[in-house]
């Protein structure tokens, strides 16, 4: 029996039957995301090297160095992913603009198979940071290079403050990382984590949220709230 090799594929079609508005048409606006995040990243590098500067390590505060700098920036990466998808799950759940933003973003993965999905987080992840932290972050500040970050990530809607200051506070953090292990290996292990799994959960799920009758007398339901 002959055995199927995966291929990536990005998809135009949005599975979006089940969402207000029916099925439609997106525009192939994936591939260009993808293609987008790549210059970007070349720009970094670029730039990051003609102001003379490495672009995946700096002077550590902590004072680490080699292996130890690498490690530690790693389990640091690892472990703020953690939390920050932790912390995605629960705003999804708890709060109106989270949940719209799910809404309105769904649509745009829902179609996408997983081998197009890691590469858009891989792309995003590593290209972005060799841009706003590696780069900017160094160049004109932390607070501004995580300002910038977050207008990159604003949509319509009523997501979009709540997701720009999130995705600031995520680049303030992430910068910092950084500066103290001088390794840009952690934010972008943290960066690739958070958007991978995001955006799986974003493909294959609807958020639900409680329901409670009386003022919560009687006991909860759960209803879709997407």
């Amino acid at each position: 029996m002959a055995m199927e090799t995966p291929r990536l594929v990005f998809s135009n079609r949005a599975r979006v039957g089940n969402l207000p508005g029916g099925t439609s048409d997106l525009p192939a606006t994936l591939p260009w995301l993808v293609a987008a995040h790549a210059g970007l990243g070349v720009i970094g590098v670029g730039c990051t090297w003609a102001f003379g500067l490495d672009p995946f390590t700096t002077d550590a505060w902590l004072g680490t160095s080699g292996v130890e700098a690498f490690v530690g920036s790693l389990t640091l990466g690892v472990t703020s992913a953690v939390l920050v998808i932790m912390l995605s799950r629960t705003l999804s759940r708890r709060t109106q603009w989270a949940r719209a933003l799910h809404d309105e973003q769904r649509p745009f993965v829902s179609a996408q198979s997983d081998l197009a999905l890691f590469a858009m987080a891989i792309g995003s992840g590593v290209c972005e940071e060799l841009f706003f932290r590696s780069f900017l972050g160094r160049t004109v500040g932390i607070v501004l290079a995580a300002i910038a970050f977050g207008v990159l990530h604003q949509v319509r809607g009523i997501g979009r403050w709540g997701w720009m200051l999130t995705a600031a506070g995520l680049g303030v953090w992430l910068s910092l990382l950084f500066k103290m292990t001088g390794q840009l290996v952690g934010p972008i292990v943290a960066h690739v984590i958070i958007n991978a799994a995001n955006l799986r959960h974003l493909r294959d799920h609807r958020v639900t949220v409680k329901v409670r009758k009386l003022g919560g007398l009687l006991a909860s339901t759960t209803r879709d709230a997407l």
